[in-house]
């Protein structure tokens, strides 16, 4: 069952263990993205600096390109600023939440967990004695009656209403 607790911090099931399809589709579509975003400058700038490769790919020269590099350097030079502060203001926005806010939440029903602390110390009691003679003590031997079920604890919590 999954926890039902509502943490706004992100989460990035790229940056988690497995989901290998998802980070190999990702990966690809940002590779993509950029080669979207550095293909213009690639064909602006081959002309002026390598006119002979130029000519080979059949790439023609034009002196608005100047007007166009200008201009591409410009949008995309605003936009990384652009960029830069926004990512600086949420990671400061997210770090805020989560040392102020989210932090001292507590996420655990205190009442529930002291019910369910004491209803196991009840039934180690009646299986295992008293917890100080079991901390005391050098070496115990369990009896193989007195071994855990595999579920013991979710069926002590099953059984008592005040653990639910």
């Amino acid at each position: 069952m999954k926890s039902k607790r509502n943490l706004s911090l992100t989460a990035d099931l790229y940056f988690q263990k497995g989901h290998w399809l998802l980070k190999i589709g990702q990966t690809l579509v940002a590779i993509l993205g950029w080669l979207a975003v550095l293909f213009p400058f690639y064909w602006v700038i081959t002309p002026l600096l390598a006119p002979n490769l130029a000519t080979k790919l059949k790439i023609a020269y034009y002196g608005d390109e100047f007007q166009l590099l200008h201009f591409l350097a410009l949008f995309f030079g605003g936009f990384l600023i652009f960029i830069i502060i926004f990512y600086i203001g949420v990671t400061i926005w997210n770090n805020h939440r989560f040392q102020h806010i989210l932090a001292r939440r507590k996420v655990v029903n205190q009442k529930k967990q002291h019910a369910r602390e004491d209803l196991i110390e009840k039934a180690w009691q009646q299986r295992f004695g008293d917890q100080l003679q079991r901390h005391q003590v050098r070496f115990y031997s369990v009896k193989p009656q007195q071994n855990l079920d595999t579920h013991f604890t979710q069926n002590l919590f099953k059984e008592d209403d005040t653990a639910k």
